[in-house]
């Protein structure tokens, strides 16, 4: 399975490069393409500058767009079996994606995962979800479980 990751970002430089990082360390055998939606502010030459293992390709949204009409942009260009949309100041641990990527196969009823969002400094989960619990996301459920930057389709 290929991974498609659609991020956005306007003005900070140094999460975003954190960001790439982590992508570029993924241990996972699958094709990783990044689409970024600059929305003006992201110097032009940072992907170059992080590009070596990682196929960008870079939109920009002409102004700065709300994040919706820049991820529904990204959307148009992507190709991979798996999306997904992390936020420019996230960043994945080293086997995420090999993860994600195992749980779809391996459950190929599944077409969509949610998954827990950890906050670092907090050192607490996003949206005061418990972590270690399971449920089914469903059309009833899926905009109180999901956080947009844990969510694989």
């Amino acid at each position: 399975m290929n991974f498609t990751l659609i991020v956005t970002s306007y003005d900070r430089l140094l999460e975003l490069e954190r960001f790439f990082r982590s992508i570029a360390c993924q241990n996972f055998a699958g094709k990783i393409e990044v689409t970024f939606v600059n929305q003006d502010a992201v110097r032009p030459d940072l992907c170059d500058i992080l590009r070596a293992p990682i196929k960008i390709t870079e939109l920009q949204t002409g102004g700065r767009s709300p994040l919706s009409r820049a991820r529904n942009l990204g959307l148009q260009k992507c190709l991979g079996d798996i999306v997904a949309f992390p936020d420019d100041d996230c960043w994945y641990e080293p086997k995420l994606l090999e993860k994600i990527s195992a749980y779809f196969e391996t459950n190929p009823g599944t077409d969509c995962i949610c998954t827990n969002v950890y906050d670092p400094d907090r050192n607490l989960p996003y949206g005061k979800r418990p972590i270690g619990v399971k449920r089914t996301v469903s059309f009833s459920n899926v905009f109180k479980l999901g956080i947009s930057v844990g969510i694989f389709v």
